[in-house]
């Protein structure tokens, strides 16, 4: 190999690792955007700033979602939710979460209790927006599965 071939080559391979080096960077980077939220229960929870897959749990919840323009976030639904579409107006706006996989059974019987953990996880939410939970109870949910749990 001669000496123009060998700077060439070592030219090239300096690039490479650099643009390696820089798309790592700004990976991590966006990685770290965070966000703080006070919660209803008043809990500060720091979550990713622009959170991909989210569940929505407890009565009301999935529908506050919903109104904020949150659709194509949700990855999960609750049983109840597609038990009796036609009393939902945004149930019926929004049939095609039918499709989604269950995240537990739903309804006035699961406030303030802790959810189905194994098909929450299966469904790899990035946040959970819960409703009718307290503090304490919102707090341990968190620190058991670590993800982000905001009561609304």
């Amino acid at each position: 190999m001669d000496l123009g071939m060998n700077k060439a080559f070592l030219r090239a391979v300096f690039i490479i690792v650099l643009l390696t080096a820089v798309w790592i960077l700004s990976q991590t980077c966006q990685a770290k955007e965070k966000i703080t939220v006070t919660d209803m229960s008043g809990r500060q929870v720091t979550l990713s700033k622009d959170p991909e897959r989210i569940i929505c749990i407890s009565p009301g919840t999935l529908r506050l979602i919903l109104y904020v323009g949150g659709k194509s976030h949700v990855v999960g639904v609750e049983d109840i939710e597609k038990a009796n579409p036609k009393t939902r107006p945004y149930w019926i706006a929004n049939s095609e979460l039918s499709r989604l996989p269950s995240i537990g059974p739903g309804g006035p019987n699961t406030i303030n209790k802790e959810p189905d953990l194994e098909k929450v996880l299966a469904v790899n939410p990035d946040v959970i927006f819960i409703s009718y939970m307290d503090k304490v109870k919102a707090e341990a949910l968190q620190k058991k599965i670590g993800i982000p749990v905001i009561v609304l």
